[in-house]
């Protein structure tokens, strides 16, 4: 069964990030690429033959409308679903009227997305194996199976085989400058997992990574660096991979207890260039847990000082920024303070490993607090007005917008999701 492909149509980085994560929870679904204009959409669609394009009505040099028309005369195999602010009804109208297959309100797109792209391919044979050569039948063999490049990382890039199907992978694939990625951790063979899905798609790149980890941590990094195919000891030595040790470079910048903002900035600044390479790696991530070390000691106000510090770095020196705490994200504590104060620094959140499980844990707790109906309608009109401080699952959203409405039944749907979600783990 070959995946279903899209293409991802939006004028603004925001919403194209936003439909990536959101598609992300579906392991049978593929970005194919992305488009920021109706000319781009049009070529993208006449190189990759999507199977789906979601596309954005009002943009620049071409709106959606002209590339949708356009598309479906010469890509007549991918449909398209527009995705605009305009009246739903008025939407489907214009929809119909150009040869689109359905309309979504961007206000709606966490709620429908998904359900309206499983109807359209239940409605068509997008199952047919490809032939003997890997390409798609039907489809120009120049093209059949072209991905993307600015998305062929999202596959992990040829981890040796060892690739993981978990939503927040795609994430930490295509980590872009500017991202500031945050991971709520437990299992320190999760923390190992992402951290190295991080630093491996780096170096599979041809981008530069900086790694800041404790040594126990580092000691525990290497080799599964190294068993996912990466020459530790090579990429440290032309300079792509650039490890720090945490407990050695914190007191280096801390003054007062606190960091401080021109000794940080200018010793991550030269680090950032040095991993640059006079240019040899132009992008360039950095994980660390230089925070999460602050964050341990109890040091809470100068772990968020440290983290505001690393989303300035991130947007002044255009790298990918991720981070990795030891918190529950099931403590009642962690959801009322500590998650809106991350919102305030960082671009995602990962708080759990298995966001199906989190989902179902969810939804089942919410049905026993409130009842079956209720939990379906409290579940829709929360998702549609509530706007999270930063891009995370769904039912993670959930969750928050649940605590700013009904935050007695926010406590007790939180604890019993944890013990769902802890129960279905164990077996």
């Amino acid at each position: 069964m070959r995946p279903v492909r899209i293409l991802i149509v939006d004028d603004h980085e925001a919403v194209r990030r936003s439909i990536r994560s959101h598609l992300s929870a579906r392991v049978e679904w593929s970005v194919c690429g992305e488009a920021a204009d109706g000319l781009e959409a049009v070529e993208k669609a006449r190189k990759l033959r999507p199977d789906l394009v979601l596309m954005d009505v009002a943009m620049p040099r071409m709106d959606g409308v002209q590339a949708t028309k356009i598309i479906r005369r010469e890509v007549p195999e991918a449909e398209v679903v527009l995705i605009s602010q305009n009246d739903p009804t008025a939407g489907r109208i214009q929809a119909i009227e150009i040869g689109a297959c359905d309309f979504i309100s961007k206000g709606d797109l966490s709620r429908d997305l998904l359900s309206i792209i499983d109807k359209i391919v239940g409605h068509r044979d997008l199952k047919t194996p490809s032939d003997r050569n890997g390409r798609v039948p039907g489809a120009p063999e120049s093209v059949s199976t072209v991905e993307d490049p600015d998305l062929k990382r999202q596959n992990g890039g040829g981890m040796n085989g060892h690739i993981h199907n978990e939503p927040w992978c795609g994430l930490l694939d295509h980590a872009a400058p500017r991202d500031h990625i945050v991971q709520l951790y437990q299992d320190e063979q999760f923390l190992s997992r992402a951290v190295c899905r991080f630093a491996v798609s780096a170096i599979n790149h041809g981008e530069g990574v900086i790694l800041v980890p404790t040594a126990a941590h580092w000691n525990a990094l290497r080799p599964r660096l190294e068993a996912e195919g990466v020459d530790v000891k090579a990429a440290q030595a032309c300079g792509q991979l650039t490890v720090v040790d945490a407990d050695q470079l914190l007191p280096n910048f801390m003054r007062n207890a606190m960091p401080d903002s021109p000794l940080f900035l200018g010793l991550a600044g030269e680090t950032i260039a040095k991993a640059r390479g006079g240019d040899r790696f132009t992008k360039v991530r950095w994980w660390g847990e230089m925070v999460n070390v602050l964050w341990e000691r109890g040091d809470v106000a100068a772990s968020m000082g440290l983290e505001d510090l690393f989303h300035k770095l991130a947007h002044d020196h255009e790298i990918a920024i991720f981070c990795s705490f030891l918190m529950d994200n099931f403590d009642g504590d962690v959801h009322a303070r500590m998650l809106p104060r991350l919102g305030q620094n960082h671009s995602h959140l990962i708080p759990v490993e298995d966001y199906a499980r989190l989902e179902r844990a969810v939804a089942a707790s919410l049905r026993e607090a409130v009842g079956p109906v209720e939990a379906g309608v409290l579940e829709q009109q929360l998702l549609t007005r509530y706007t999270g401080p930063l891009d995370m699952p769904r039912s993670q959203a959930m969750l928050l917008a649940l605590r700013d409405v009904l935050p007695v039944v926010a406590n007790t749907v939180l604890q019993r999701s944890g013990n769902l979600y802890a129960a279905e783990a164990r077996g």
